[in-house]
C-alpha cells in the first residue's frame, strides 16, 4: 500500500514530496525482491505510481520478468530492461519516455502499449521480431515505416494519430485487428491484400472509396462512422460480417447488405437511408440503431424474430405495429 493511502488528505499537502517519492520506490523495490523469490514468470505492475521516476535497477536481475506496467509513472529511462529476453507484455502509456531503443531487439516481447508518449524514433519497434500486438494511440504518429517487417504482428491500434499513408501496412497479411480511427486517411489500397483481418475501424477518417475491401471475406466487424462513404456495394460479398457501423455516412442504399445473413449489429443512424427492405431476410440481426434517418416504414423488420434493440429517434416513424409486443425486443425514441 501506498503510503499517501494512509495519510489524511488534510496532512498531505504537508508531506514532503520526497516522502512520497521514496514510497513509491520503496514499494517497487518490494514488488521487485518478492518476484526474484518467485519461480514462475514474474508479473510487475507499477502503473499510478506517479512518483516512480526511475525503474530500480534490481529489475534487470529479474530473469523471468514477463510482464511490466509502467503507465503512469514518472520512468523515462528503459535501459534497464534491455536484457529483459523473457519480457513479453510492456505497457508505457502516459509517460514522458520518448526513447525505446533500449528495447530494440528484445527477442519474447510480443504486447507494447505507447499511447499518450511522445516518442521520438519509432524504428526500435521493427526489431521486435516477436511482435503481436502494437497499441499506439494518441502517439503523434505520421509514418508507419516502422512497421515494415513485423511478420508476426495481428493487433494494431493506431487511433488518434496523424497517419495518412497506409503503404507500410500491405505487407503485414498476418493482422487480425487494425484500428485506424481518427487519423486524416483518405486511400485505403494497401488494405487489399490482408486477407486475414476480422475487425477494421477507419472511423473519422477521410476514406470515401472502400472498394480495396472487397475482397476481406474474413471481416467480421468493420467501422465506416463519421466518413464521406456513400456506396457501400464492395462490402456485398462480405457475408461473414457481424457488426457494421455506418453511423454519419453519406450512405443511402442498404441493398448491398442483403446477403450479410450473420449480421448482428447494425448502425445506420444519421444517414440518407429511407427504405430497410434489404434487411427483411437477416435473421440474426439482434441491434439496429436508424436514429435520425428517413425510414418511416417497419415492416421489412417484422420476420426478425432475433431483433432485441431498434432505436428510432428523430425518424418519421409513426406505425411500429411490424415490431410491437414482442417479446424480449427494445425500443427506444418512438
Amino acid at each position: 500500500m501506498k503510503l499517501h493511502h494512509l495519510i489524511p488528505a488534510a496532512c498531505l499537502a504537508a508531506l514532503p514530496m520526497t516522502a512520497l517519492a521514496e514510497s513509491d520506490r520503496a514499494q517497487a523495490e518490494e514488488m521487485i525482491a518478492a518476484a526474484l523469490q518467485s519461480q514462475f514468470g514474474a508479473i510487475l505492475d507499477f502503473s499510478g505510481m506517479s512518483d516512480l521516476d526511475a525503474l530500480p535497477p534490481e529489475i534487470a536481475d529479474l530473469e523471468n520478468l514477463v510482464f511490466l506496467q509502467i503507465s503512469g509513472t514518472a520512468i523515462t529511462d528503459l535501459s534497464p530492461l534491455m536484457g529483459a529476453a523473457s519480457l513479453q507484455t510492456l505497457m508505457i502509456n502516459d509517460t514522458a519516455i520518448t526513447d525505446i531503443a533500449p528495447l530494440a531487439g528484445l527477442p519474447g516481447l510480443q504486447a507494447l502499449w505507447i499511447s499518450d508518449t511522445e516518442i521520438s524514433d519509432l524504428s526500435p519497434i521493427g526489431r521486435l521480431p516477436a511482435l503481436e500486438v502494437l497499441q499506439a494511440s494518441s502517439a503523434g504518429i505520421e509514418a508507419l515505416d516502422f512497421l515494415e517487417g513485423l511478420k508476426a504482428v495481428q493487433e494494431l491500434h493506431l487511433h488518434h494519430n496523424a497517419i495518412t499513408d497506409l503503404g507500410p501496412l500491405a505487407g503485414l497479411t498476418g493482422l487480425r485487428e487494425l484500428q485506424l480511427y481518427s487519423n486524416p486517411i483518405a486511400q485505403i489500397e494497401a488494405l487489399a491484400g490482408l486477407h486475414n483481418l476480422e475487425v477494421l475501424s477507419l472511423a473519422s477518417s477521410q476514406v470515401a472509396d472502400i472498394r480495396p475491401l472487397a475482397g476481406l471475406t474474413g471481416l467480421r466487424n468493420l467501422s465506416l462512422i463519421d466518413t464521406p462513404v456513400s456506396d457501400i456495394a464492395p462490402l456485398a460479398g462480405l457475408e461473414a460480417l457481424e457488426r457494421l457501423t455506418l453511423m454519419e455516412t453519406q450512405v443511402s442504399d442498404l441493398g448491398p447488405l442483403r446477403g450479410m445473413t450473420a449480421l448482428e449489429h447494425l448502425w445506420i443512424n444519421e444517414t440518407q437511408v429511407s427504405d430497410l427492405s434489404p434487411l427483411a431476410g437477416l435473421h440474426d440481426l439482434g441491434v439496429l440503431r436508424i436514429d435520425m434517418t428517413e425510414v418511416h416504414d417497419l415492416t421489412p423488420l417484422a420476420g426478425l424474430q432475433n431483433l432485441r434493440a431498434l432505436t428510432l429517434s428523430g425518424t418519421p416513424v409513426t406505425d411500429i405495429s411490424p415490431v410491437a409486443g414482442r417479446e424480449g425486443l427494445r425500443i427506444e425514441g418512438f
